[in-house]
């Protein structure tokens, strides 16, 4: 239900991102990791869409294939719909919701509330499902990250996460933590990413855990399209 009315929000909105300013990106990855979890069986071609549709009010499309945590392939569509809070010209807030869609397995779609905050030096974020990707429990993430300047066009990207589960045997894993080092040159055709992510996840059926293997290094190469 939380899922349909995000639907229909965003469809409502939808008319109006013609008219509003904001960014699209198409992007090709060695590997799709989410919060420190592989997600493809290799290369995964993407899109991302944003348009701020009202002062500080945005909206948002992500899509990808996906492989990894499903028993087959399938095509992922992220809605997001955000309000940003800005201080200052340093400073700002942001409260939201995202709906994550699946075209196979519409049983592990999922709605997630976060909240964010950023300045120039680090960002902060936390995200909050009732319900984890059709599973019977809840799920909170949270998320620092910093991009610090190390030379010309280029930027140092580190990210450290945390994953907890109210019932850490339904979701079928333990709490874990994940970590994301990249370096970003800018080119002016787009953006080429060298990142190694990893992530300490263990699948957990109440007696026994398993080792899952999430060391990643990859590489992204994002076009914006204008």
């Amino acid at each position: 239900m939380k899922i349909t009315f995000l639907v229909l929000s965003l469809l409502t909105l939808f008319p109006l991102i013609g008219q509003a300013g904001g960014e699209t990106k198409l992007s090709v990855t060695s590997e799709y990791i989410w919060r420190g979890t592989r997600l493809s069986n290799g290369a995964a071609a993407q899109a991302e869409l944003t348009r701020e549709i009202y002062h500080n009010l945005e909206v948002g499309l992500f899509a990808s294939n996906v492989s990894e945590d499903i028993s087959e392939r399938d095509s992922e569509a992220d809605l997001h719909l955000v309000q940003f809070f800005d201080m200052d010209d340093k400073h700002r807030f942001g409260i939201g919701v995202i709906g994550y869609l699946y075209l196979t397995h519409t049983s592990h779609n999922t709605t997630e509330a976060h909240i964010s905050y950023e300045n120039p030096w680090f960002n902060l974020k936390a995200y909050n499902t009732q319900k984890y990707f059709g599973k019977d429990t809840g799920s909170t993430y949270l998320n620092v990250g910093t991009k610090i300047p190390v030379g010309s066009e280029v930027f140092l990207r580190v990210n450290l996460g945390q994953t907890t589960y109210e019932n850490e045997v339904e979701a079928g894993y333990k709490n874990y933590s994940d970590y994301k080092v990249s370096f970003e040159k800018e080119y002016q055709l787009g953006v080429f990413d060298l990142f190694f992510s990893s992530a300490n996840r263990y699948e957990w059926d109440g007696t026994t855990k398993t080792k899952k293997h999430d060391d990643v290094l990859g590489v992204t190469f994002t076009v914006e399209v204008k």
